[in-house]
């Protein structure tokens, strides 16, 4: 949303303890200047001297400098009442043999005989000085103080947590230490703890697909890492389309995540919000005040097994597999390939000590006084997981096996404690980067990152359970791994001169290269072309005629190699019109192209599989903000953005090249009841004879009127009739159970059906009052027309949409902010192009328009706890999304009218520097899917025999539709809580998470399965567990526990019906230098 970014930077701020060790000289010059009063209210405990000194610096906002070492150990008096920060220094450092010393904003705590202190070394020769200081005088002899270490500055991830609580716009963020130490087992494992923050389908696949406030999908949610973006559409078959962002998690610095629709500078966000990575810097690595550093972490972690692949036979007669292999047989179903399935290991083989999943990072960096480096290259390999065991009722159900919803019977496929198949991972990574300051007033950036990714995955619909089970032992398909390879590359600029109000410049260029090789098409791996039914192994087989193709060969349909090329530009520009007044002004511009380089077979050899979606896709967006401070105690941020694209379907293209291509166009749906009588009438028959006229002469006007006038199509009708008629009065006087009545349900030209219309649904006919009814039933058949394409080429412009912010401060320590933000989402790559289960068919689909509301009050009561930082925040939020891009029962986008999504958001912290918690509550009080459309779609048999049933708008979604797989839960809770000890080098903590249980209710009004099943899932409490002990502060250890009650569960918001680790343990080591 629009927020105020200099109100941020001009308003009072108290920054966060959080501490930054530095060794650097400093001249013995900047402990002779005098020092001023700043005034303070203060209520601090006796406590540690160290813990004293962070509040203090918290709280008054100074910052402080001293020895690493020289306030171990001390403790300070109680202080209380209104002092100046020299006067609360001074009585901390009571009684102990430091002083302190000012120079301009830094207080310097040092030994009041410095000379002597063993933290103390004269040196020859000064380096340069830290900009503010003042160098010694040649003649005099340097100070260089050893593991200094700052108070009131903040770093990266101090200010990402601060943000979370002073930014005018709702984020969460997830810092180094963090990231690390909560990797967990799928890189999705990274949202979890985040408030209103998850991942689509966690387990199946390596990649993230970010759902922030019930909102997800391309376009919704921009994830970028350095500025770069790359998110690949993944065919999910019936069940949707993943919008996957491939990431390392061991080359992670930091991770933002803003909810709704804003306009952060250099921020790329969807009419949802933003996930913000950013890769390790220079900083993370090189120690401040070094010129050089580098860093070792190694991981080990438990509740793994190597994944057990089969070759591929790909072109190979599968009558020679058969024999070669000595397997009894193959039959016709392709789901029992006897190749792929294998019996799923229990816990048995689950060795609590095997640590098999590891991990390796190894950086390097420079920080010289003009430029920084830093290299870096990761690796982790880790094999399929092992489920929990323990919660697993809600999950051990009866189940319909062929259906495509497994959750209710997942526990007995999967039993608790199995091997979970196709979840293994292998990631390779490598990163540069570096920064050149040309001067103070302009740098350049740039950075390079490589990231191979191999892991398992399988299609939700090729884990069909059917006939799973051979000798009393299951088996489930282990399919062949997939691979990509990302390139990452930036080149970054800004220009900012001091004494140029008018320039402030920021400019990026990017690309992503991502080439993939996976098992995602919708086919098999072991597809046999044809069964050969005269086959026994080493028996007996039909001979293929010479010169002729062997039709009996393994073909591989599930595999799919494609290419996606994204490149970018971004340019924005901050002017200082007056002193209360800035005005930014941006652009962005990007270009996407998709292309498979791998045959596609004819349909008829397809094998289930997709179209190869190839396309190129341009989008550019416009926006202006201005940010206005008229008063100390208001701000308000408003400004306008515009967007447009293009795209191109390359695959519909070539082929309407080669010959003409056509769809489909729903003219009607003929819809029929049935009448029984036990005495045939003439004068039923009459009444029939005239219905069943009226309604053929409708009909074949309908699909044969532009061939036929309307006196032909009736003299053929009425001819037809007179026959029906003559056999019906052969039967005057008897029983006749098939007296069909039918009538037409007309579709709108654009092929859509609307409830007016419905004969049974708008008072034409009332099948209550119906005499004579064979069965309270309604049967519907299609009729359609074959439509010549010609939409292979799509563009709009959405006009400009505004957003405002504006934000009151009650005092220091309170505010609320106001936002509301409009935002437009154009049609992705994978809806503009063609492609199985999902295809718009319209020449001009609509935009997403997304209205976003958000109010928020904060309130910092760290001066009444005594406590670094003590915030609380309170967000009430409400996004309406008119014309949504939806997939309908026909399986094509269409845009439907509107959805809904409302909810509450608690977020609070509290942190003294021996214990700290976080917590985070949420309420997602609506998620609303209105569209009179997909209503009548939903039509069936239920809702005919009780119209009471149909509803124009549903929770979460339509039957059939993507929203369904994208509902959050409606309660949800995260709580941290740790404490620091032994002078903070070691460190304790937990995390708990909890959802509640999540189902969908759409079986009670459709009539029959339907293919993107929404999957449910039980409530629960997930228990983490972590010790960080530093003996030295170049060395660390880490001990992390995830799940420790093993719990048997499902992620929310999973397409795939697998279960998530069970309790994992973690021991971890970094060495820096």
């Amino acid at each position: 949303m629009g927020h105020n970014q200099q109100a941020g930077q001009r308003r009072s701020r108290r920054p966060a303890f959080k501490q930054t060790t530095l060794s650097f000289v400093i001249a013995a010059a900047i402990y002779s200047a005098p020092l001023h009063a700043q005034h303070v209210e203060l209520n601090l405990p006796s406590q540690p001297l160290q813990q004293s000194i962070q509040q203090l610096a918290r709280q008054s906002g100074a910052e402080i400098i001293s020895a690493g070492s020289t306030l171990s150990n001390k403790t300070a008096p109680q202080i209380k009442g209104k002092v100046s920060v020299e006067q609360a220094l001074n009585a901390m450092l009571q009684g102990t043999n430091l002083t302190v010393q000012k120079k301009g904003s830094v207080y310097a705590i040092v030994e009041k005989k410095a000379a002597a202190s063993p933290a103390v070394q004269l040196q020859q020769k000064q380096p340069a000085q830290p900009e503010g200081f003042v160098s010694s005088p040649a003649d005099q002899p340097a100070v260089k103080m050893n593991a200094i270490t700052v108070y009131g500055a903040k770093d990266r991830d101090s200010q990402g947590y601060d943000d979370v609580y002073e930014k005018n716009y709702s984020t969460v963020y997830a810092g180094k230490d963090l990231i690390e130490r909560f990797k967990g087992s799928s890189p999705a494992d990274l949202f979890k703890g985040m408030s209103n923050v998850y991942s689509g389908d966690a387990r199946n696949s390596g990649a993230v697909d970010p759902n922030i406030r019930g909102i997800q999908g391309p376009g919704r949610i921009a994830l970028t890492v350095d500025g770069t973006e790359q998110s690949l559409a993944a065919w999910r078959g019936y069940n949707g389309v993943s919008n996957r962002n491939y990431i390392d998690p061991n080359l992670i610095g930091g991770m933002q995540v803003i909810k709704g629709p804003n306009q952060v500078r250099d921020v790329k966000s969807g009419i949802g919000g933003a996930v913000v990575v950013n890769t390790l810097s220079a900083s993370d690595i090189v120690k401040a005040g070094e010129s050089w550093g580098g860093e070792i972490k190694l991981e080990g972690s438990n509740n793994t097994i190597k994944e057990r692949l089969s070759p591929s036979y790909d072109g190979r007669d599968y009558r020679d597999v058969v024999e070669e292999l000595g397997l009894p047989g193959w039959t016709s179903q392709q789901r029992q390939d006897p190749i792929l399935y294998k019996p799923l290991r229990s816990s048995s083989s689950n060795d609590f000590l095997n640590m098999e999943d590891q991990a390796a990072r190894i950086a390097l960096a420079t920080k010289q006084d003009n430029f920084e480096l830093l290299g870096a290259y990761a690796w982790r390999e880790r094999g399929n997981y092992f489920s929990g065991k323990k919660g697993s009722a809600f999950y051990d159900k009866e189940g319909d096996p062929g259906f495509y919803d497994f959750v209710p019977m997942m526990a007995r496929i999967y039993k608790p404690g199995d091997e979970v198949p196709n979840t293994s991972s292998r990631m390779e990574s490598w990163l540069l980067k570096g920064k050149w300051n040309i001067s103070d007033e302009q740098e350049i950036s740039a950075g390079y990152r490589d990231s191979q990714h191999t892991y398992g995955e399988i299609m939700p619909s090729r884990i069909s359970w059917s006939d799973t089970t051979q000798a009393g032992e299951t088996i489930v398909p282990q399919w062949p791994l997939s691979t990509i390879d990302i390139k990452a590359y930036n080149l970054d600029y800004k220009y900012t001169p001091a004494e140029n109000r008018w320039v402030d410049l920021h400019t990026s260029f990017w690309m992503t290269d991502a080439d993939s090789d996976l098992y995602n098409s919708g086919g098999f791996p072991n597809a046999v072309g044809r069964f050969d039914w005269r086959f026994k192994p080493n028996a007996g087989r039909t001979p293929v005629p010479p010169g002729q193709p062997n039709p009996y060969l393994i073909k591989d349909t599930a595999h799919m190699i494609t290419k996606n090329t994204r490149k970018g530009f971004n340019i924005s520009n901050k002017m200082n019109l007056t002193k209360e007044l800035d005005l930014t002004l941006s652009g962005s511009f990007q270009t996407e192209k998709l292309r498979s380089i791998d045959p596609y077979p004819e349909v008829g050899e397809a094998g289930f599989r997709m179209a190869p979606r190839s396309g190129q896709r341009k989008e550019h967006e416009y926006s202006f903000n201005l940010d206005w401070m008229p008063a100390d105690w208001l701000s308000v941020s408003a400004g306008a953005r515009t967007v447009s694209y293009s795209l191109t379907d390359d695959l519909l293209k070539s082929r309407m090249q080669e010959k003409p291509q056509y769809t489909v166009k729903w003219l009607a749906k003929e819809l029929t009841h049935t009448l029984r009588t036990d005495n045939l009438t003439q004068e039923q028959i009459d009444s029939w004879v005239q219905h069943e006229t009226a309604f053929r002469i409708q009909k074949e006007q309908l699909l044969y009127g532009h061939e036929m006038d309307l006196q032909a199509i009736t003299d053929s009708v009425n001819t037809a009739m007179e026959f029906e008629k003559i056999g019906l009065q052969y039967q005057l006087g008897q029983a006749h159970d098939n007296l069909r009545m039918n009538s037409l349900w007309m579709a709108d030209s654009s092929g859509d059906f609307h409830l007016e219309n419905n004969p049974y649904l708008n008072g034409t006919i009332d099948l209550s009052k119906v005499d004579n009814l064979q069965e309270n039933k309604v049967q519907t058949e299609d009729l359609i027309q074959r439509v010549e394409r010609n939409n292979y080429k799509k563009k709009d412009h959405g006009g400009w949409v505004p957003f405002i912010s504006a934000a009151v401060k009650f005092s220091p320590e309170s505010r609320l902010y106001l936002n509301y933000s409009e935002a437009l989402r154009m049609p992705s790559m994978f809806e503009g192009t063609l492609g199985f289960s999902g295809g718009f068919y319209a020449d001009n689909p609509k935009p997403e328009h997304a209205h976003a509301y958000e109010a928020a009050y904060v309130h910092d009561l760290s001066r009444y706890l005594d406590a670094s930082h003590a915030d609380i925040k309170l967000a009430y939020f409400y996004t309406l999304t008119n014309d949504v891009i939806e997939r309908d029962n026909n399986f094509r986008f269409a845009n439907i009218d509107k959805q809904t999504l409302a909810g509450w958001e608690l977020q609070g912290r509290y942190d003294s520097g021996k214990f700290f918690t976080d917590l985070s509550l949420v309420y997602n009080q609506k998620n609303e899917v209105c569209d009179d459309i997909s209503a009548t779609k939903a039509v069936g048999e239920s809702i005919y025999k009780n119209p009471e049933l149909y509803k124009k708008c549903v929770d979460h979604g339509f039957v059939n539709g993507y929203l369904l797989t994208m509902a959050q839960p409606k309660y949800s809770a995260n709580l941290n809580l740790g404490t620091r000890l032994l002078d903070q080098k070691l460190e304790l903590g937990s995390r708990l998470t909890w959802h509640s249980k999540h189902s969908n209710q759409i079986d009670q009004v459709v009539d029959s399965g339907f293919f993107n099943a929404p999957l449910s899932w039980d409530n629960l409490l997930l228990v983490d567990a972590y010790m960080n002990y530093k003996p030295r502060p170049d060395l660390s250890f880490d001990l992390v526990g995830t799940n420790l009650t093993n719990r048997y569960y499902i992620d929310p918001l999973s397409r795939t019906s697998y279960p998530a680790p069970g309790r994992t343990l973690k021991l971890g080591l970094t060495y820096s230098f």
